[in-house]
């Protein structure tokens, strides 16, 4: 899928080195395998001036930095705990006030779908995606995401891009 959404971009792989043990130890979780491949294939950075793909580190600091007031904030979900099945992780976000969770679901990274969360309500939006299907469908497919306003359909006029950051 990750080689699919390479020939989209018209890019080769970046082949961004990662730590993966070092940076899962500090975490606390195993990252899903496709975001692995996205930041391997990309690195961190936007894309089509519109979806942040943060990089481990920000995750890693975004899960330690956990609290009630966060869990206040979430609800229905709640703030994902290392070693514990349940709650959310935020992966990236977007200049429309969206934010982009896995759903943990079981500590089985592959399993976990996603969340989409509205900055300024308490809206979520659940989707069965895995990480790059869910680029994949946002960006390319013009009826995915109607509810997520403001997203960047690629088309002919407007290719998709992406800047590393």
């Amino acid at each position: 899928m990750i080689d699919d959404l390479l020939r989209k971009f018209q890019r080769e792989s970046a082949r961004v080195p990662m730590d993966w043990m070092a940076i899962e130890n500090a975490a606390g979780f195993v990252f899903p395998q496709d975001y692995k491949d996205i930041i391997h294939a990309f690195g961190p950075g936007v894309f089509s001036g519109y979806l942040v793909l943060w990089s481990p580190d920000v995750i890693a600091k975004v899960v330690k930095r956990r609290s009630e007031r966060t869990d206040a904030l979430l609800a229905p979900n709640k703030t994902f705990r290392p070693n514990e099945v349940g709650g959310v992780i935020a992966w990236a976000s977007s200049d429309a006030g969206l934010t982009f969770y896995w759903r943990v679901g079981s500590l089985d990274s592959l399993t976990w779908d996603l969340a989409i969360r509205f900055d300024d309500d308490d809206e979520w939006v659940y989707r069965d995606l895995s990480t790059v299907s869910f680029l994949d469908r946002v960006l390319f497919d013009a009826d995915f995401g109607v509810e997520l306003q403001g997203f960047p359909v690629t088309s002919a006029e407007q290719p998709p891009s992406f800047e590393a950051v």
